[in-house]
Parts: structure tokens; C-alpha cells; sequence
């Protein structure tokens, strides 16, 4: 059974999720060096918490949240290890992470993804995210055809 659980973003586990994503990025990007421009958009010191999602006592995925504005939150860090995908783990996690976002009092929650992460960007348009145009440090990035900004309106 698949559990969430909100943790800081400190936590051990989340940072090996992180490090697992980051390697994963860099083989569909070809290289750390092609998304440079973006790492220093995803420091984990920037987020106020962290879910973890949790099969069997073991992390499987995770997702941060960072905060953009007094009304709007920003997914960031969203992984699942490829053994745990097409499981429910990614609908859970940010299903946990939209509730926790109104608790907060945010009434949009914004992500930056890429268009090789196909099944993210399928499950973000299934939860109620829409594409929109590039947003923060997004906006003011080399053009990268790759990139994907989106949004969701919460109801508070």
C-alpha cells in the first residue's frame, strides 16, 4: 500500500529522490551541462516542505513545494522510481500536495516540466493543469523548446 507523508526537505530520503531525478534529467537532457540553466531554480533549501510517497516502508517518490507568492506555490522535485510508475504514486503524491497547498491558503499552484517527461505531463493535465506561458526565472530563460509551463486555479 502506498502512503503520503509530509516531511522537511532535509529529509534523507527525499535527497536521494532528488539525486535519482537529477540523474534521470541529465540522460533525457544529454548532460547536466544542458540544464544548467535551470539547477539553480531547484535548490532544496528553497522549498517549505516536501511530501514523500512510501511503498512498504521504502521512498518511491516525492514532490516539493516552494512558494512563489503569499497566493501561489510552485511544484517542484516530482519523481517516482521507474519500478513504482502507472502504480497510483504520482495521482497520491500531488492530490496530498494540492490539499496541503489550500491549507496554506494558495490559490495557484504553478510547475515548470519538459516535453520528454510525457507521463508527468499526462498526469498534470488529468489533475487539472493547463499550459501557460513561461513564468519567474522561466520567462527570462534562453528559449528552451523542451520546457512546459503550467498552472492550476486551486479552490480555496
Amino acid at each position: 500500500m502506498i502512503e503520503i507523508e509530509l516531511a522537511e526537505p532535509t529529509h534523507p530520503d527525499f535527497l536521494v529522490l532528488c539525486a535519482a531525478l537529477d540523474g534521470y534529467l541529465n540522460i533525457l537532457a544529454g548532460g547536466e551541462d544542458k540544464r544548467k540553466q535551470y539547477l539553480p531554480h531547484n535548490r532544496v533549501e528553497d522549498l517549505s516542505v516536501v511530501f514523500l510517497a512510501r511503498e512498504n516502508d521504502e521512498a518511491i517518490g516525492c514532490a516539493g513545494l516552494k512558494e512563489l507568492a503569499a497566493s501561489t506555490g510552485e511544484v517542484k522535485r516530482v519523481y517516482i522510481v521507474p519500478r513504482a510508475r502507472r502504480h497510483g504514486a504520482g495521482r497520491m503524491l500531488m492530490e496530498a500536495f494540492e490539499k496541503e497547498a489550500v491549507k496554506r491558503g494558495y490559490a495557484q499552484l504553478v510547475l515548470e516540466s519538459g516535453a520528454p517527461l510525457k507521463e508527468a505531463m499526462r498526469l498534470y493535465a488529468r489533475l487539472g493543469f493547463s499550459v501557460a506561458p513561461p513564468y519567474g526565472p522561466y520567462a527570462e530563460m534562453e528559449s528552451s523548446s523542451d520546457s512546459i509551463c503550467m498552472v492550476k486555479n486551486l479552490v480555496l
